[in-house]
């Protein structure tokens, strides 16, 4: 058996511009779109109601990702290539700093943010808002995903490295993947020697690829001619959806089936969270569709891990900030200032070997 059939239903956007990319923070969901001439961000209300927030000095953003402390956004601004970055949703910081070039993927490793474009080149963040160029790949990023030991990137092709700077273009039987491929989408398991699907790319009419682990690849019978331009894994199942509103899915990657979809308007973004499967797409069209049990339990678990990992993040801040502390105040005792405040000492005070004023003690107790 294949995969369980979900039932998709249409929900109020309050909007009709196009949404792009939607991503669940672990209260709730959140999409970035663009219009015309500005961008957009809905955020997800308890009742299932979406609420719209304007964009100021945004034409439009490609992608989003939450990295357990940051919502990071990357698009187009007015003079080029813009990201904006936000802990809850409605308030963003923007940052210009990465030339002319539009980002359109942007991804998080649990470590590092990183981001790409048409320009090719791969860049790295610690907050979303500055970045540095680290690698350049040989080919436009429309969409990339890190397994743990692998940077995969699609577009006019597929890309693999090991470390975001030097490249390797992947085949399929034997000759070179060229194809047009809209995105790249990991299920979060380690490669094996028995591993099957863990990656699937998907792209123009209807084309599925899969590998065990990046390298080798092998077209897959989509069923269909649709423009295939989003997929995600949701703990038990590859959904895939694109253009006219199609959905398909798979639990192993190989045999796929469509789903029943209200709408024909084209879907590009999909994302899994609070017990719910999400997908977004032109003139404001969102879909929503229950969890399986078995996807309940992967989301379960990952949120755990999330969890884990951002306390260990955290503590890992507050160890290298204590750190940093008995470094400077090191410093400021060799040089006979206060500790604290980095201020001279009065003669007395050095006489009685105090370190602190005492105003500066009494506070940093």
């Amino acid at each position: 058996m294949n995969s369980a059939i979900a039932v998709w239903r249409s929900q109020i956007s309050e909007t009709t511009k196009n949404l792009s990319s939607i991503a669940w923070t672990g209260r709730q969901f959140v999409i970035v779109g663009s219009g015309w001439s500005d961008g957009l961000v809905l955020t997800s209300q308890e009742n299932g109601t979406w609420t719209l927030v304007e964009s100021p000095d945004v034409q439009g953003m490609n992608s989003l990702v939450w990295t357990g402390d940051w919502l990071v956004a990357v698009g187009l601004g007015a003079g080029g290539g813009r990201t904006m970055a936000s802990k809850d949703g409605r308030n963003w910081s923007f940052a210009d700093n990465i030339g002319r070039q539009v980002l359109t993927s942007v991804i998080w490793t649990g470590k590092q943010i990183f981001a790409g474009g048409p320009d090719g080149w791969l860049r790295s963040s610690g907050d979303g808002l500055n970045w540095k160029a680290i690698g350049f790949v040989p080919m436009n990023i429309e969409s990339l995903v890190f397994t743990g030991d692998l940077f995969v990137v699609v577009r006019d092709g597929i890309q693999t490295s090991r470390d975001g700077k030097d490249w390797t273009s992947q085949r399929l039987d034997g000759k070179l993947i060229c194809s047009s491929l809209s995105c790249v989408a990991w299920n979060g398991q380690k490669a094996t020697l028995h591993s099957s699907t863990r990656l699937i790319a998907v792209g123009r009419e209807g084309l599925i690829l899969s590998s065990p682990d990046g390298i080798k690849w092998k077209k897959r019978d989509s069923g269909c001619k649709n423009h295939l331009m989003s997929a995600v894994w949701t703990g038990s199942r590859f959904l895939v959806i694109g253009e006219g509103g199609i959905i398909l899915a798979s639990s192993d990657g190989v045999s796929w089936e469509s789903q029943d979809s209200p709408t024909t308007e084209t879907l590009r973004a999909v994302a899994t969270g609070g017990g719910r499967l999400v997908a977004v797409g032109d003139k404001g069209m969102i879909l929503s569709s229950e969890m399986d049990a078995n996807e309940r339990a992967f989301e379960t678990l990952q949120q755990t891990i999330a969890d884990n990992l951002q306390r260990e993040t955290s503590e890992n801040k507050r160890r290298a900030e204590k750190e940093r502390k008995r470094e400077l105040q090191a410093i400021r005792a060799a040089a006979g200032v206060c500790i604290e405040c980095g201020e001279p000492l009065s003669f007395l005070q050095k006489l009685t070997g105090k370190k602190r004023h005492n105003l500066c003690k009494e506070f940093s107790m």
